[in-house]
């Protein structure tokens, strides 16, 4: 729970990389990774500019069986959008479709 906390203030402060470090050391100490650590730092790499990063950690929660949520897929769009990369963004708002979660206001806006 504090490890959420601390992953989720790396986001709001745009702490990307402590953010990263910490995410690395609960994966390297076997702690469980779930949908709210991966949510905070892909909600900082949006915050940050850093769409690429973003999109790596989307893949990472699928490799490693976390359940994508509507916050994981908005956060992955708002990334591409900062970045300009509208293609990989629409590709997100389909395989959102495909994963059958609702699309909510966040997603539109």
């Amino acid at each position: 729970r504090s490890s959420t906390r601390i992953l989720s203030g790396c986001a709001k402060n745009a702490a990307l990389d402590i953010g990263l470090l910490v995410l690395s050391w609960l994966q390297q100490r076997e702690y469980e990774v779930n949908s709210y650590h991966y949510n905070a730092m892909i909600d900082a790499c949006a915050r940050t500019g850093m769409w690429t990063q973003a999109l790596d950690l989307f893949g990472a929660m699928v490799q490693s069986g976390v359940e994508l949520d509507a916050i994981s897929f908005n956060s992955a769009i708002s990334a591409c959008e900062k970045g300009g990369e509208w293609i990989k963004a629409l590709q997100r708002f389909s395989a959102r479709a495909q994963c059958k979660i609702q699309l909510d206001t966040i997603t539109f806006s």
